[in-house]
Order: structure tokens, then sequence, then C-alpha cells
């Protein structure tokens, strides 16, 4: 039941992998009119998610500018920066 709600873009797009790995669309900093059909989501939005799930951290992959990783934090989640460009093969420090 979980795996068909949370599939869906408009519950938030993330996918249990394992026991203590979830990978989900990358949240977006604030409000805006999405295109239909396209659903993007604030962080606080997936605390509650997060947390029913014993999720204690995010590592984001993605550009540091799309969201404010304090929203997660002063929730009580972790967070880490592992950039590295789309399509691209992270370097051996990221790694």
């Amino acid at each position: 039941v979980d795996y068909e709600k949370f599939d869906n873009p408009e519950h938030g797009d993330l996918h249990q992998v394992s026991p203590k790995f979830i990978a989900f669309k990358g949240p977006i900093g604030s409000k805006h009119l999405q295109e239909e059909g396209d659903y993007a989501h604030l962080p606080e939005t997936y605390c509650p998610v997060f947390k029913d799930k014993g999720v204690s951290a995010v590592v984001r992959l993605n550009e540091p500018n799309n969201y404010d990783s304090n929203d997660f934090v002063k929730r009580g989640i972790k967070h880490y920066d592992l950039y590295f460009d789309d399509c691209t093969i992270p370097t051996i420090e990221i790694v």
C-alpha cells in the first residue's frame, strides 16, 4: 500500500529501496505553479514521512540552490551535499 501511494508524484514520488534507503525526487524551495501533472514538494512535506520511516539523513546530489538544507535540519533530519553534474560519474572524493 505504501509503495502505490508514495510512487505517485502527487504523494512525493519516493521509493523505499531498502529498509535504510529511500530515493525521492528532490524537493523545491518554495511553492510555485507547476505544469499540470508535474508535482514538486517542499522539504517539510517529506519530513513526516521520513520520520515515520526512520530516515535520519538526506543526501542531496543535485544543485544546492534548489532548496534550503536547513528545512530538513531544523526538523531533526541531518543533511549532506554530495553534488556532481547530472548524467556524469561522481569524483572519487565524492564516492
